[in-house]
């Protein structure tokens, strides 16, 4: 049994927290099916399980109760999601956040922008999955000289008021241990970074990613399987989620695919969040 209670806690101080056993054997299968389908399709990924009719369990009571009783009942779905079939096998990132033309103080302030991800792999004892850092999200991202000089400058330029506690850095890394049936989900403003390598004999220390791309191979299990994934962001209504969505409409890159959800707006399951009481945008 699912305690949602306890997962909002846990969003809610750490900055993520880990859904298991959310989708069943059957429902994993169908999603893995989507993704194959419809990888190549640059459209939102409500528009290919109306298509397709796989992976409908996204649009179920079951997913949008979920949802709002973790993040909230005021949920905004701003059509911004995408299916991943990354086999390349790339080195551990670097930390980065999802947040952008964020101007509140990280340590006073709940940015309310949250990004989930569907790993449908294991990512228990393999390798390939993705790295946060606990509590991040309560602190500003730090992790290079140049980074630093673009949030001092922005800090002097508009004036902003930034405590001394949003400055210390996070130090507790996690691995997220995510299996398939299982969902992720984090704050934008989270540190993470994607392509963890877990150690084989001491599988639940987490190190920093520079070690992840550093030590030698043979320490390290490798991934099992290509890393299918479905990611989505989702809000609730507030003055900061909408300077992240004019972001993400003004992004030049992605001028395409808001194109295309806008040309196929008929074929979008609408009426499914309209019965769950969730606002479009």
């Amino acid at each position: 049994m699912i305690d949602e209670q306890n997962l909002n806690t846990q969003l809610r101080k750490n900055g993520f927290c880990l859904v298991k056993n959310f989708f069943s054997s059957d429902e994993v299968q169908e999603l893995r099916s989507l993704i194959k389908q419809k990888k190549h399709k640059n459209q939102d990924v409500y528009l290919s399980i109306n298509e397709s009719g796989l992976g409908k369990i996204l649009f179920s009571k079951k997913y949008f109760d979920l949802l709002k009783k973790i993040i909230g009942e005021d949920l905004v779905y701003f059509k911004d999601s995408h299916l991943l079939i990354d086999s390349d096998k790339q080195k551990t990132g670097t930390f980065h956040i999802d947040a952008r033309n964020d101007n509140e103080d990280p340590s006073k302030s709940e940015y309310k922008v949250w990004r989930i991800g569907m790993y449908l792999q294991d990512h228990k004892n393999y390798s390939g999955g993705i790295k946060m850092i606990y509590a991040s999200h309560t602190k500003l991202l730090l992790s290079s000289f140049r980074k630093i000089y673009h949030i001092l400058l922005k800090i002097f330029r508009k004036n902003l008021k930034i405590s001394f506690k949003s400055f210390l850095p996070p130090l507790r890394y996690f691995n997220i241990p995510s299996e398939a049936g299982d969902l992720i989900i984090w704050n934008g403003r989270t540190h993470h970074c994607g392509r963890f390598r877990r150690l084989k004999f001491l599988k639940n220390f987490n190190m920093h990613p520079f070690f992840d791309r550093v030590l030698p191979d043979f320490l390290f299990a490798k991934e099992n399987e290509d890393r299918l994934v479905i990611f989505q962001n989702w809000c609730l209504q507030d003055k900061a989620s909408q300077d992240y969505i004019d972001y993400r409409l003004s992004q030049v890159e992605f001028k395409d695919y808001w194109e295309n959800n806008k040309i196929l707006e008929k074929d979008f399951p609408a009426q499914e969040f309209k019965n769950a009481n969730i606002t479009l945008y």
